[in-house]
């Protein structure tokens, strides 16, 4: 496959109207919010605005992730893809790095909503904290989408965490609990942030590995 056609191919795939729609879900809440509150004449405080975005751009990851890894299986072009003279990582890198460009740049549209908004804020407050259980997720979709081959299973797996953790606030992963930043609970908040980016990392390297180990006809 050509270098071109092969990028051009893989845009297609990270860019389509399956990752958009749930990259939006963090903008348009932003919008949606801004539209509210001007109707009240009133200004959302800091913490507010952290709580939205530690809530939607995790869910928002693992939703637009949660069908990347399985789109050739779906397709029934499976088989013909494995038959490329072509790395084993390439693929899972690929989807890795393209969800979560889109992720970054579903964080700075909201950012720049906000800032249009309600003029300048602490961007570090907001967003930062967001960001690893927003990699976490990530990771997770990924994965489960290659182990299951099926795009509403992964999905289902990410809304339903993501729920359980909402309702449970972390009473059930304890120090993994993904909205640590704006609903604390006693473990430590830098504990908890290096612990989801590394078992995010974890996540996505098992992704990969999972990969070469189907492209070699084994799964």
């Amino acid at each position: 496959m050509a270098a071109k056609s092969y990028l051009w191919y893989e845009l297609r795939i990270a860019f389509g109207w399956a990752s958009i729609l749930p990259a939006l879900l963090f903008p348009a809440y932003a919008l949606l919010g801004w539209a509210v509150w001007s109707s009240h004449d009133q200004q959302p405080t800091l913490s507010e605005l952290a709580v939205i975005c530690e809530l939607l751009l995790p869910l928002a990851a693992g939703l637009l992730a949660a069908h990347l890894m399985s789109i050739e299986r779906d397709e029934a072009f499976d088989h013909i893809r494995r038959s490329y003279p072509e790395t084993w990582w390439r693929v899972p890198l690929m989807r890795t790095v393209m969800s979560v460009a889109l992720v970054l740049c579903a964080a700075a549209l909201g950012a720049l909503i906000f800032r249009m908004a309600y003029g300048d804020y602490p961007l570090a407050d907001i967003l930062f904290p967001a960001l690893p259980p927003a990699l976490y997720l990530l990771g997770l979709a990924l994965l489960v989408n290659n182990l299951t081959g099926n795009a509403w299973t992964s999905g289902a797996v990410i809304l339903g965490y993501w729920f359980i953790e909402y309702i449970s606030r972390g009473q059930y992963t304890g120090a993994l609990f993904l909205f640590r930043s704006t609903m604390p609970n006693t473990t430590d908040y830098g504990l908890n942030r290096g612990l989801l980016t590394g078992l995010a990392l974890i996540l996505i390297t098992v992704n990969a590995l999972y990969s070469g180990w189907r492209r070699r006809g084994r799964g």
